[in-house]
């Protein structure tokens, strides 16, 4: 069996998708109610639509990065419901729900944004402070595997012989 093994540390134990999905909600919540722009930080491709997908329940438009915007409609064009986005061309409006990638605080789309609150959004938020980040805070969601679940699966294989490769592949 070969496997990718990014976050096999035992320290990486992700919570259920429940429970970052009331991260995200009190996140968006708290940030419009002190009157900040809640701004979910995540990779273009991937990331960035699975943050798309948990925003659904604002019934709003989602707010996005030109990349982004690309990779959420090749989502669309494959069958994937998403709810709307746009790229904000002057600027994202206060309170506005917005996706974004990691970088773009060292962009110009950092100042399109007003008052942003921004979180990262993934699995190396479980792994320490967030001022590597430039973010406010940090919710640990990620596709890849936790420890735990790289072992089970491992041992769920049958595999005689298991080699690993990538982020902690000797751990």
């Amino acid at each position: 069996l070969v496997m990718e093994s990014t976050f096999g540390r035992r320290e990486y134990r992700f919570p259920d998708l429940a429970r970052v999905r009331q991260w995200i909600a009190g996140l968006v919540d708290a940030a419009r109610a002190s009157s900040y722009t809640p701004v979910l930080t995540g990779y273009s491709l991937g990331k960035a639509q699975e943050l798309v997908a948990l925003l659904a329940g604002y019934h709003e438009t989602v707010w996005v990065h030109p990349r982004i915007a690309e990779f959420c409609a090749l989502y669309r064009q494959a069958g994937v419901k998403l709810p709307e986005v746009e790229v904000p061309s002057a600027g994202a409006p206060a309170g506005a729900l917005v996706v974004m990638p990691p970088d773009f605080q060292r962009t110009e789309w950092r100042e399109r944004i007003a008052r942003p609150r921004v979180c990262f959004c993934s699995g190396w938020a479980q792994g320490g402070p967030g001022g590597h980040y430039a973010c406010d805070q940090m919710i640990p969601l990620s596709d890849h595997a936790d420890c735990a679940s790289l072992v089970a699966f491992a041992r769920a294989s049958g595999a005689r012989k298991v080699y690993t490769m990538h982020g902690f592949a000797a751990e």
